[in-house]
């Protein structure tokens, strides 16, 4: 049984973790039966449970508690079923993360601007607060549940959406949630829905690719502002569905083995792109770039992990007029140039893990050192050899 901690007038910051002997929490909570505040917990503005195995109820009776809440946050309470607190007006943060038997709703909080709700899909949802900015939600129950809030909460200020977990088709209701949003993360999910191509994202910024099991992305031409573009352990994605965004500024691919031998090989031009990082093995890539590369705005490219790469073309890297730092890694049969110079513009040049290319650079070989000696730091497993 817990203290009567709702009685301490200035606390402000409550952390409950690693009680493994408490099955309840209910009015001994708030008060001793004797001399109360008029509101328990009246200063408190974090509220922190973490790892309380066996936690099952929280009788939360006494409506007027936590008046300046703005913090709630529960993790790993794996037995907790209900309640929780009905109201909280201060309320600006809620997490919820492996509270797997946690079926109740979620408490009413005008002032809520960030929600995060991960391994408790018993959770419910029943609006969307006005006020809200960012969510995270995964299990496929608990995504279609928010969803449905979403769709008829109306015109909303979320900026920030992160959704995993969904065994079933990610889709969203209608053009008014994706009119807000600046960044979306999709991870771990079987597939997005085609539905999603016929509504135009105007604000969407930035936008993560984690897992998915679907050949195919969201077409690009529905999002015009998109900035940063990240693909991450997707491996039937084979090709980009059209023309990068016109405003892409940094792209990163990793651990995408078709997507990265489709950059290898294909036609790839882009006006706006200033950072390209491509990592992950693809047995089929011996030389990079081909000669169709066009990113005239280019200053920084990260190379890793290609495991069958034996050349750099620098006749094609030429054509990356303004790019600065060139990073090669993990490339264990990369040896050769070919093709000229790298670019003149370059000023830093790291091979790291490369043991073929970096022992011939370290060696002033005669067939490397022409190629790269204009460029002004060159370092080779960490060591700065020029």
């Amino acid at each position: 049984m817990l203290p009567s901690l709702g009685q301490i007038p200035f606390l402000k910051h409550l952390r409950i973790s690693d009680l493994v002997g408490l099955p309840s929490i209910g009015a001994e909570f708030y008060k001793n039966g004797e001399s109360c505040w008029e509101a328990p917990f009246p200063s408190l503005e974090t509220l922190h449970f973490n790892r309380v195995s066996f936690w099952k109820e929280w009788h939360s009776t006494e409506r007027n508690a936590f008046p300046l809440l703005k913090e709630l946050n529960m993790s790993d309470c794996s037995l907790l079923a209900g309640d929780l607190p009905d109201h909280l007006p201060s309320l600006e943060k809620l997490t919820v993360i492996g509270c797997k038997q946690l079926a109740c709703s979620l408490p009413r909080a005008p002032m809520l601007s960030q929600l995060s709700i991960l391994g408790s899909e018993k959770v419910r949802m029943q609006e969307l607060p006005l006020s809200l900015c960012s969510l995270q939600v995964g299990g496929s129950d608990l995504v279609e549940s928010v969803m449905e809030a979403i769709s008829h909460s109306g015109p909303n200020c979320l900026r920030n959406l992160a959704i995993s977990k969904c065994s079933s088709a990610v889709s969203f209701p209608g053009a008014c949630m994706l009119a807000s949003l600046l960044t979306l993360e999709i991870t771990d999910c079987k597939r997005i829905d085609s539905q999603c191509n016929k509504h135009r994202c105007f604000s969407l910024n930035s936008l993560f690719f984690n897992h998915l099991g679907c050949a195919s992305l969201m077409s690009f031409s529905t999002l015009p502002q998109l900035q940063l573009l990240t693909i991450e352990r997707c491996p039937e994605i084979d090709s980009f569905p059209d023309s990068l965004p016109p405003k892409l500024r940094q792209l990163c691919i990793r651990n995408c083995k078709k997507l990265v031998r489709f950059l290898a090989t294909m036609d790839i031009h882009s006006h706006s792109l200033i950072h390209l990082h491509i990592e992950g093995a693809c047995e089929s890539v011996k030389s990079f770039p081909n000669e169709n590369f066009l990113l005239p705005s280019l200053k920084s490219l990260y190379l890793q992990g290609f495991t069958s790469l034996e050349t750099l073309d620098c006749k094609g890297l030429s054509r990356f007029a303004s790019l600065r730092k060139l990073t090669i890694s993990d490339c264990p049969k990369l040896e050769n140039m070919e093709g000229g110079k790298l670019p003149i513009s370059l000023i830093q040049l790291t091979i790291s893990e490369s043991p073929l290319l970096g022992r011939r650079c370290e060696m002033k070989d005669s067939q490397i050192w022409p190629k790269i000696s204009h460029i002004h730091c060159i370092k080779v497993d960490q060591r700065r050899i020029w």
